[in-house]
């Protein structure tokens, strides 16, 4: 049936639900009262012109998706060996030897026409390998700018070195206007069917604690999302990105109605900083915090309907020197008040390292006011490089450094009093080749024991790009040599 004829059919249905119900209330009740029992609508949007905003939306954006490709290389079966942490991640050493290249697919959009794609870690994070398909079916080979496990946000970019002739890209919207019952559009290659479109509406805002990232804020839709639409755009009307579709609740694992999109203005802060550090360093308060239940609110008397309680404060974090209480239940944050976890852990991770922000707190029957300078978060698959870091971060040997501070050796359980961290591991660098990981500790570089992140800059900036560069690095207690090459 042709979409033309199922919408006379479906118009047809209203008007004779309306024509038995006017015919019903016409005998029973007088003109006027069921003119006021029953108001009239004003018609928004004439039909004709609702049918052609999905098709010039569709014209607009579909030109910026792009179908992903990404090849990664996979160690597969065998025995593992007592000496397998040694040799694990190091060149040509696995389990038993045996690789296998692994393909996946998924969407992107292009949000630059440089060719800089917005798309999900989970399409191309350890890829070794990128291809994207144009919508003009032009294949051109990509790379990786960076990856953010933590929201599942990737960015990558189409080679200097391909024809990058008339990349059209997207425009990017402000998700924080978005309401719910709103219509949106998912354009995407789910099955591998390059530029389809489906639609939907806005099921929901704020979704947290699904389960799919560890930072969540998700826009929930019954727009059709399959595999392989993860990374493509969610659109409005308007023809504005307002999401990266990411995931599907599913018992089948197709389409049920229920899909998730990571707002734009989340995807857009871990965009920038990709782009611009090629890591994202985020706001931490130090603190284990929970929503807070009525009961529980009960119990320290506290009388208000929202806030988060502090369940836990990490010693020497920021939260313990800014003189934040395990019971605290923080009620606002620079003046906003505080509905939940989701929102405040979120808001703390989005604010730059070194901000300071005013939280007031309910404790022992009254409010106060504290104020509490962020430090970064610290973490391994963040790639958090922080503030201070060498210009090794970006280097020829593809090393960000952080100093031994005392969060991070008990972040990474580092018993060594000297050395410095390895924050970051650059994609295709030699340190990536050798293996190296971040939360690996640095001791030496060419016999020489590195006693903090000036000097470690020097000794790695100073060594010949001619010749292996031996290093001495400490995983998990254990010291090993390492070449770099």
């Amino acid at each position: 049936m042709s979409s033309r004829k199922a919408l006379g059919i479906v118009g047809v249905l209203i008007c004779l639900a309306c024509s038995g119900t006017a015919s019903t209330q016409t005998d029973a009740t007088p003109p006027a009262a069921s003119k006021a029992r029953t108001p009239v609508l004003p018609r928004v949007v004439e039909p004709a012109d609702f049918r052609r905003q999905f098709i010039e939306v569709a014209k607009a954006v579909r030109p910026a998706v792009v179908s992903i490709t990404a090849v990664s290389t996979v160690e597969v079966g065998g025995q593992g060996s007592p000496f397998e942490w040694f040799f694990r991640g190091l060149p040509g050493q696995g389990r038993n030897g045996r690789k296998q290249k692994r393909q996946g697919m998924g969407s992107g959009v292009i949000v630059d026409p440089s060719g800089i794609i917005l798309t999900n870690n989970h399409v191309v994070g350890g890829a070794d390998e990128l291809k994207v398909v144009l919508y003009d079916d032009r294949e051109l080979d990509a790379e990786i700018v960076g990856t953010d496990p933590k929201t599942d946000i990737a960015v990558i970019k189409i080679k200097d070195d391909q024809d990058k002739s008339g990349l059209v890209a997207a425009t990017l919207g402000d998700s924080t206007e978005l309401e719910v019952g709103e219509w949106v559009m998912a354009i995407g290659s789910p099955f591998g069917l390059k530029q389809t479109v489906s639609a939907g509406i806005v099921s929901a805002i704020g979704r947290g604690n699904v389960g799919i990232a560890d930072y969540e804020d998700f826009i929930q839709t019954d727009a059709a999302i399959n595999p392989g639409n993860s990374g493509g755009p969610l659109v409005g009307l308007d023809g504005r990105v307002i999401g990266i579709t990411t995931a599907i609740a599913s018992r089948s694992g197709g389409n049920q109605g229920v899909g998730f999109a990571i707002p734009v203005n989340m995807a857009k802060a871990v965009m920038d900083q990709l782009v611009d550090h090629g890591s994202v360093v985020r706001g931490y308060l130090g603190v284990y915090i929970a929503d807070l239940s009525k009961e529980l609110a009960e119990t320290f008397g506290f009388g208000g309907k929202d806030g988060v309680l502090i369940q836990d404060v990490a010693p020497g974090g920021p939260g313990a020197q800014g003189g934040l209480k395990a019971g605290d239940i923080v009620v606002s944050r620079d003046g906003k008040e505080v509905d939940d976890v989701v929102s405040f852990r979120n808001g703390i991770a989005q604010t730059p390292p070194g901000t300071k922000v005013a939280l007031r707190v309910f404790r022992d029957g009254k409010q106060r006011d504290l104020v509490v300078q962020l430090g970064a978060l610290p973490g391994d698959e963040d790639k958090v490089v922080q503030r201070g870091a060498p210009p090794s971060e970006k280097g020829y040997w593809g090393l960000g450094l952080s100093e031994l501070t005392p969060e991070l050796r008990q972040r990474f359980e580092i018993e060594q009093k000297t050395g410095v961290v390895i924050a970051q591991v650059k994609p295709d660098s030699p340190a990536a080749r050798a293996g190296l990981r971040p939360g690996d500790l640095l001791a030496a570089v060419r016999g020489s024991a590195v006693k903090s992140l000036k000097q470690a800059s020097q000794l790695l900036s100073q060594a010949s790009k001619k010749k292996p560069l031996r290093l001495r690095i400490v995983r998990e207690g254990r010291g090993m040599f390492v070449i770099l090459k």
